[in-house]
């Protein structure tokens, strides 16, 4: 059962990006300039983008029940995607992001993350049905969204329609990448749950919330950093220092998760999770190499063709992934899956971006080796 939830999530990473409309691009960019602006962006298209998320849910719900038939879990299913709406509603946070608030943003996402543990903790104590594990992600997505709303202040909005339309016209090929990402990052998951089951797809799911779970930390550096270059002017040498700070600071967690990775995993996840212990290294790799990619994704989008370039990019990695994923995954089982996520988040960070600018991202990523003669 704790694999469908695996499965839910997976799938409402799609609704989300549809919901935003590409606004981590342009919001980000945006509010580094022009603060108020970003703002009445974000309150005027509540609306439509909740339309969209739900309107979603709704078509995911009707072909899962095609598919699967059992209506215990489409519902269970359902529940979870419908439990990210306010993951896609939060464009608060590439407010906050681009407008030097990176602190108040980790601070929203701590607290919610920690009520969720919390509530986790109760429901494991007081042996609770499945269905009751996904009030934690209703719980966490509200509570980020409510704080990082009241964070981002009050605005008065005129015209609704006005931003709204500037942010789906400006946003829908950010939006679109932002759908072949999915492909790419999710395929492995998805695959896995149809391949092999859903068990298969829940413990990828558990070793992928277990790598990502610190890379708060290393993307606050970067956006604050990049956020920083956009206002003063100097993005080449502020992109080349928030690479290196994110990489020196996750380096620790990938070498603890490394040298300790099976004890821990038995320690607080029990023997059927054992299976993780090898690997559970190479999914805080996965999210090192995540998080580089959303900054440097940030500084190419930066750039006037920055967009086009990001959408032929991710089409490749969407092309790419299902391929990789399904052969890997037949040969070496769960071992393939990440393997085959490994892989293509490698390609989409270094090889994919270098023909952008005749090497631009090539040259960067040579200079972060020279960081020394940068300051922050």
């Amino acid at each position: 059962m704790f694999g469908k939830i695996s499965f839910g999530l997976a799938i409402s990473v799609l609704g989300i990006s549809l919901s935003q409309f590409g606004a981590n691009h342009i919001i980000f960019n945006l509010a580094s300039k022009r603060y108020p602006t970003a703002l009445r962006m974000v309150k005027a298209s509540s609306s439509i983008r909740l339309s969209v998320y739900l309107a979603f849910t709704a078509i995911c719900s009707s072909l899962l029940f095609y598919w699967l038939g059992n209506a215990m879990d489409v519902l269970l299913i359902s529940v979870v995607i419908l439990s990210q709406v306010f993951v896609g509603l939060d464009i608060y946070q590439y407010l906050l992001e681009g407008s030097f608030n990176s602190k108040k943003n980790a601070k929203a996402n701590v607290i919610s993350r920690l009520l969720a543990i919390f509530l986790r903790y109760l429901l494991i104590f007081f042996s609770a049905e499945v269905l009751w594990f996904v009030v934690p992600y209703f719980v966490a997505g509200s509570v980020s969204y409510v704080l990082k709303r009241k964070y981002a202040g009050i605005v008065r909005v005129r015209n609704n329609r006005l931003y709204s339309a500037y942010l789906i016209t400006n946003g829908k090929y950010f939006a679109i990448a932002g759908v072949m990402a999915f492909l790419y990052t999710k395929i492995s998951e998805i695959l896995l749950g149809t391949l092999l089951g859903f068990e298969e797809s829940g413990i990828f799911g558990v070793g992928v919330t277990i790598g990502f779970a610190a890379t708060f930390f290393p993307l606050s550096i970067g956006h604050a950093l990049l956020s920083k270059g956009l206002a003063e002017n100097d993005l080449s040498s502020k992109f080349v220092v928030s690479n290196f700070l994110m990489i020196v600071s996750f380096l620790p967690v990938i070498i603890i998760l490394g040298l300790f990775g099976e004890y821990l995993v038995d320690q607080f996840l029990g023997k059927q999770y054992s299976v993780l212990g090898n690997y559970i290294w190479l999914f805080s790799l996965i999210g090192l190499c995540s998080v580089l990619s959303v900054i440097n994704n940030r500084y190419i989008g930066t750039f006037s063709n920055g967009s086009k370039y990001l959408i032929k990019k991710v089409i490749l990695a969407a092309l790419i992934a299902p391929i990789t994923s399904y052969f890997l995954i037949i040969r070496f089982g769960l071992a393939g899956a990440i393997y085959s996520l490994l892989l293509v988040e490698f390609l989409q960070l270094t090889i994919f971006n270098y023909p952008f600018r005749s090497g631009l991202l090539l040259k960067q990523h040579f200079r972060i080796f020279r960081v020394r003669k940068f300051t922050v």
